[in-house]
């Protein structure tokens, strides 16, 4: 009985001495540090630029870097594949259309050279005639090239990958400084990709730069340059599904 007694009291003052240690400035003081080491630790540096031809580096101060998830990455990519198959099929019956007003067309203008009549007669009702055609050929060629512009956007990464920075939900962003450089927080759970979008005018020209990439898993530094922008099939690029 008695020695059950000295053994109570002796936990007692071993409690005690413990929540007087976990609670002294100089513990938390070590906690806080311990935390701050380890967000530091985590935390990825990147730098942001491009190389021209002449071996130039240009900075790109003010660059918004974007993190978004895996699983919302591929959402877009789906429905943005969805959405320009959507519109090819769409316009597939107005192509077709438009080839046969043109074959129907060309083949009156041709008809009207073959006969012989004077078709620069600006009184002749035949000449009248071969102009309407004329004109309607001309028009309806016009038309099928804008269609099939139309039915091809989203082939290029650039028409592809265009409005990705605003379409996608984010779960952390930031932006470089004055020298291109930024900071990512890596508490990321999953796999994320970068977004990241700048352009600069060269004399009247927009230039315009995207960047769409995977983070490696451990990466601790990343560059976003020439060699990893879309369109460059680098290992880590997001490629269109």
């Amino acid at each position: 009985m008695k020695q059950n007694i000295i053994n109570s009291a002796r936990f007692f003052l071993i409690l005690v001495a413990s929540l007087l240690m976990y609670s002294s400035p100089a513990f938390s003081d070590e906690i806080n540090q311990s935390k701050r080491s380890e967000q530091k630790n985590t935390s990825i540096e990147g730098d942001i630029f491009i190389v021209t031809r002449g071996q130039q580096v240009i900075k790109l101060p003010l660059v918004k870097i974007s993190v978004v998830s895996e699983n919302q990455l591929n959402n877009y990519l789906k429905n943005r594949k969805a959405a320009l198959t959507e519109l090819r099929n769409e316009l597939i019956p107005e192509i077709i259309q438009t080839k046969q007003e043109i074959l129907k067309y060309k083949k009156e203008v041709d008809d009207a050279k073959k006969t012989g009549e004077d078709i620069h007669s600006p009184t002749s009702d035949f000449a009248h005639y071969y102009r309407v055609s004329e004109s309607n050929l001309e028009v309806a060629t016009e038309k099928l090239l804008r269609l099939e512009r139309k039915s091809t956007f989203g082939n290029s990464y650039q028409e592809f990958f265009d409005g990705i920075d605003s379409s996608v939900p984010t779960i952390f962003s930031t932006k470089s400084d004055s020298e291109g450089k930024f900071v990512l927080n890596a508490n990321f759970k999953g796999r994320v990709a970068i977004i990241a979008k700048s352009s600069r005018f060269i004399g009247e020209l927009d230039e315009r730069y995207l960047w769409v990439i995977w983070l490696k898993n451990g990466a601790k530094k990343i560059s976003l340059s020439v060699d990893n922008m879309i369109g460059t099939n680098c290992d880590e690029c997001v490629e269109p599904k």
